[in-house]
């Protein structure tokens, strides 16, 4: 039994808001909190992962202004057939959402959050990709 562990890396001798994420073996049931540090995982049994990525654009009077691509957050599939995702709401946060159940890509923040908020001349518009790897 291991844990999933966070260390931060030293880039150009300073200390920067990187992390690696260090998972290791434990039976699914074990995971209890979405808000733990620490919490173990059941990594080598999965089945496959989904990358979920997006387009987001800045429109401005019609014109496109601003795009980004992001990596929303990724899914693992497990063989018994229930999910551990890992999702980041704002692409500038440092928050990262866990969730673990069925589904997932259904808790991810939708895409219309994206188009939603903007006034005057701007709009926005948000397109979603899934990426499985096995």
């Amino acid at each position: 039994m291991h844990n999933l562990l966070t260390s931060s890396l030293s880039l150009f001798s300073r200390q920067e808001a990187i992390n690696i994420w260090y998972i290791s073996n434990i039976l699914f049931g074990k995971i209890r909190s979405i808000y733990c540090v620490y919490f173990d995982i059941c990594f080598k049994c999965y089945n496959y992962y989904v990358s979920v990525n997006e387009c987001q654009r800045l429109f401005e009077n019609g014109i496109q202004t601003y795009e980004v691509l992001i990596t929303r957050g990724i899914i693992f599939k497990f063989k018994d057939g229930h999910e551990l995702s890992f999702e980041k709401n704002i692409w500038f946060s440092e928050d990262i959402t866990v969730e673990k159940g069925y589904d997932l890509i259904e808790r991810f923040t939708p895409v219309e959050e994206f188009a939603e908020g903007w006034s005057g001349n701007y709009s926005g518009e948000c397109v979603r990709e899934l990426i499985s790897f096995r």
